[in-house]
């Protein structure tokens, strides 16, 4: 059993925080509690011995832990809950399937954001706005103060350089 070093244990901090935040939203649907979650997960890696630090095995270590903590903190949360009103909550009956989705799409979204880091300034904003902002080509056009053309052409350039850094699965996952 080894401690793992300050070197890799950031490492692992800046490529899986955000992912794991998202994953841990999913199940507490708070950011900032999330956020709280995933930080005491990494406190607990920080300060056990593992059997191994390979990067996959400490990744799955830390999904778990965040995964039980989530729990943990939904029945806590329900107890008050019961406490507070009298009665009680429905019990939950979801399959592990759930959290393995929510998994897998928190690796999805990483992988997209790692993508969309590499766009070109332009291409980046016109995508940002086109599909997460929803504005249409005309209005991100007059807002940008460029050509309706520029604005399709930073578009298609966008998803043609996705297309090539992002895995066929991956696009099929995101879609």
């Amino acid at each position: 059993m080894k401690k793992i070093s300050t070197t890799i244990f950031e490492s692992l901090f800046k490529e899986h925080y955000s992912s794991l935040c998202y994953f841990a939203n999913r199940f507490v649907n708070a950011t900032e509690i999330a956020e709280d979650i995933v930080e005491e997960a990494f406190i607990k890696l920080w300060n056990t011995s593992l059997n191994s630090t390979d990067n996959t095995s400490v990744k799955n270590w830390l999904y778990k832990t965040v995964r039980n903590t989530s729990l943990d903190h939904l029945r806590r949360e329900k107890t008050k809950a019961e406490r507070k009103s009298g009665f009680e909550y429905v019990h939950h009956t979801g399959t592990e399937t759930f959290p393995l989705l929510d998994m897998i799409r928190a690796e999805v979204l990483q992988e997209l954001d790692k993508a969309l880091q590499m766009l070109p300034a332009g291409c980046r904003k016109v995508f940002d706005m086109y599909y997460f902002e929803g504005k249409d080509i005309q209005r991100i056009a007059v807002e940008l103060n460029i050509s309706v053309n520029t604005v399709k052409s930073h578009k298609a350039r966008g998803l043609y350089i996705l297309r090539s850094k992002l895995s066929p699965l991956l696009l099929l996952l995101i879609l």
